[in-house]
């Protein structure tokens, strides 16, 4: 208790959710850097960005709100950066790609299970497409994004279940979402909003 002000007491619990949901912005926008070949297309992207954030209300309320919503939109703009960085740019061993988006899975898990089942699937359907649109226009020589390939770039999809198996016993999870969804009485509006919540 170093003050009695209210006022303060709230902004200084709300300042870091609102620092994180700030600072993923700025990591979306860092990562959108390089699709941009020249520095004029790019002030016009980032200005078009800033503006549309701007006028995004539930952006503007949920980002320093002391909750998840700032968290999932920072563990958001990671996961895309890492998948920018190793996909579309080449910037990253296989190694760290695992090792990062391991890392970006199992935390965001840990925030909010709807994003973390939307980057899960996300990443399963891209590998899918990957390989079946690779495979198709294949002419010969080695493809590195053969089977073996595209498998073990699946691996953090396996090693986030892995490690967030034992949180899953240990809290008992599916247990205590059975028990949430009759204690709201099956209601889909109740889901709906946390998914409107998350993707607006």
């Amino acid at each position: 208790r170093f003050t009695d002000d209210i006022y303060l007491k709230t902004a200084v619990v709300r300042l870091p959710f609102a620092i994180a949901g700030l600072l993923g912005l700025a990591v979306f926008v860092f990562a959108y850097r390089r699709f941009f070949a020249d520095k004029v297309r790019f002030r016009v992207f980032l200005a078009s960005f800033i503006l549309l954030e701007m006028l995004s209300v539930n952006m503007l309320l949920h980002i320093r709100e002391a909750r998840y919503y700032p968290i999932v939109i920072l563990l958001t703009a990671c996961y895309f950066y890492v998948t920018a960085m190793f996909y579309f740019h080449n910037k990253y061993s296989r190694f760290r790609y695992i090792l990062l988006l391991t890392s970006v899975l199992t935390v965001t898990f840990n925030v909010n299970t709807i994003a973390f089942a939307a980057m899960y699937a996300t990443t399963a359907l891209f590998l899918c497409f990957q390989y079946f649109n690779r495979h198709s226009q294949k002419s010969g020589g080695v493809d590195k994004y053969n089977l073996s390939g595209t498998l073990v770039l699946a691996i953090p999809l396996l090693l986030s279940i892995i490690l967030i198996f034992p949180e899953v016993i240990f809290f008992e999870t599916f247990r205590t979402a059975r028990l949430a969804n009759i204690y709201y009485n099956n209601s889909i509006y109740v889901f709906a909003r946390h998914v409107h919540a998350i993707v607006t």
